[in-house]
């Protein structure tokens, strides 16, 4: 009878050790396994399923929403995913079902893509973005003076400063040798030239870096797209603003002539004959050369003859002068002047903006100046008819006008562009 006891108390001590070793493994390693889904049940693709705790314990649902992973125990998990609200749950032994809620902030942040506006979760791609900071109080003939620098990966080619030079916009490089690989460029929605818009009137510049926008813009958006987007009315209240910008403009750099005659002369002969070896006959088309022509300078700069030029016994004209002919033609500085005066205003029926801009360039040259002028007019509005028709305006009036002589030769006339 004792002995049966004996027997009864070890099989019950085995059930509870079995029972312990049982548990401890439980409590060491666990598999979990679930589906992450949205409010209408429909799986998450790629949700991030991890330890808050020690985030490198983890996984990611697949294409049916569903997950599997080992950890340590009871855990606390951290679900997320693009779009929608964290959340935090215990882990379970049973299958876990597991629904996140959009996030209505993120989802709603729109955005503008294409020839309208896109919410933000719809939104793919490389997205670069300068707001009208990059514009104000800044004296601007173009601009693309002002996007230079200001976005990464936008490259802009200008030939040269003039007001009326439109740039070329590149993004990410060139794509082909000789092909070209301009960037689309829209105002609001429009392909237009930048060259004729009101700096004043921008709220933002977004550029589409990436292959994705020709998805919107076909093969047209294949070298990136620029997305201007102008101001719209303030409503609430009427406001009228002025700005006013007065600039003094000066060349960054210039070239150093030699501007003495005789030097001039001496470095020209030289030159000629090392790759000629002969002596020239002339300078230019006005003034002939001879070795005896080069003595005689030099002798009037010895006697103190300043006189730049004479007329010889056959009536021709001789020059000893030493001029600075770039300082002759060019400015030191030269004035720029920006006016612009915007009006906006509205309630939740109707809203309106109106803006207007005058910009006076003087140019460098002191004789037959290169003016630029310039004058835009927009007018945007919108007037609510009933809770379902809208009705929309964005006019935009622009002229330019530039004075730009040339001279190509001393054959030629100068021409003018007006």
């Amino acid at each position: 009878m004792k002995q049966q006891s004996s027997n009864g108390f070890k099989r019950i001590l085995s059930a509870v050790i079995c029972l312990f070793v049982v548990t401890a493994a439980w409590a060491q390693r666990s598999t979990v396994t679930g589906t992450v889904t949205d409010a209408n049940g429909d799986p998450i693709i790629g949700a991030t399923v991890k330890v808050a705790n020690n985030p490198s314990v983890g996984t990611a649902t697949d294409f049916n929403g569903n997950f599997t992973f080992t950890i340590d125990g009871e855990q606390m998990l951290e679900v997320s995913y693009i779009g929608f609200n964290p959340l935090k749950v215990k882990s379970q032994k049973t299958p876990m079902k597991i629904v996140l809620k959009e996030s209505s902030q993120m989802l709603n942040e729109v955005v503008v893509v294409g020839y309208g506006t896109q919410k933000k979760v719809n939104l793919t791609g490389a997205v670069q973005s300068v707001g009208e900071e990059a514009f104000e109080n800044r004296s601007l003939a173009n601009v693309s003076q002002a996007l230079q620098g200001a976005i990464p990966n936008l490259n802009l080619e200008l030939e040269d400063g003039k007001p009326t030079r439109s740039a070329t916009f590149n993004v990410r490089g060139t794509g082909s040798i000789g092909q070209g690989g301009d960037a689309l460029v829209l105002i609001d929605g429009v392909e237009s030239d930048i060259s004729m818009l009101n700096p004043n009137d921008i709220e933002s510049v977004s550029v589409l870096k990436d292959a994705s926008s020709s998805a919107i813009y076909g093969a047209r958006g294949t070298f990136g797209v620029v997305l201007i987007t102008t101001k719209n009315a303030k409503k609430e209240r009427t406001s009228v603003n002025y700005t006013g910008n007065f600039s003094f403009q000066s060349p960054t750099k210039t070239p150093d002539y030699v501007t003495d005659g005789i030097e001039f002369a001496e470095h020209f002969r030289s030159a000629w004959y090392n790759y000629y070896g002969t002596v020239p006959t002339a300078l230019n088309g006005f003034q002939s050369y001879s070795d005896a022509w080069l003595e005689e300078f030099k002798a009037r700069r010895a006697a103190g003859n300043n006189n730049p030029v004479e007329i010889n016994e056959q009536g021709k004209y001789i020059y000893y002068g030493n001029t600075d002919w770039y300082d002759e033609l060019y400015k030191d500085s030269t004035f720029a002047q920006d006016h612009n005066v915007t009006i906006s205003g509205g309630n939740e029926k109707a809203d309106f903006y109106i803006s207007g801009r005058y910009y006076k360039y003087d140019g460098l040259y002191n004789f037959n100046p290169d003016t630029y002028r310039s004058t835009n007019l927009r007018a945007k509005g919108s007037l609510k008819l009933t809770n379902w028709l809208k009705v929309s305006n964005n006019m935009e009036y622009s002229t330019n006008k530039s004075h730009m002589p040339t001279v190509v030769s001393s054959a030629w006339i100068v021409n003018r562009f007006i």
